[in-house]
């Protein structure tokens, strides 16, 4: 069921330009509840990387120095493999 949500008119604008921006990167309109959606899970899996990644720096001194640089490396692979378009 629809409801309302108040916001101002700066936070609007941003959403406006970011709903923009991913319809032309997406090629299709998008309503801002789908806007919304996509915000959200960008935030979760952004939170279950930050989550990962600390409890992989707990595991220091368990594990060889060097596969910090190595998931460091695998990491930079695949977010540049994320950003073609």
């Amino acid at each position: 069921m629809p409801t309302t949500i108040q916001i101002d008119e700066k936070t609007k604008m941003e959403l406006f330009l970011i709903k923009n921006e991913l319809e032309r990167k997406m090629s299709k309109s998008l309503s801002y509840n789908e806007l919304l959606q996509i915000i959200l899970e960008t935030y979760r899996i952004a939170n279950k990387r930050s989550k990962s990644w600390n409890n992989f720096k707990n595991l220091q001194g368990i594990i060889p120095k060097d596969s910090i640089e190595i998931l460091k490396k695998e990491r930079k692979i695949d977010n540049l493999g994320n950003n073609i378009e």
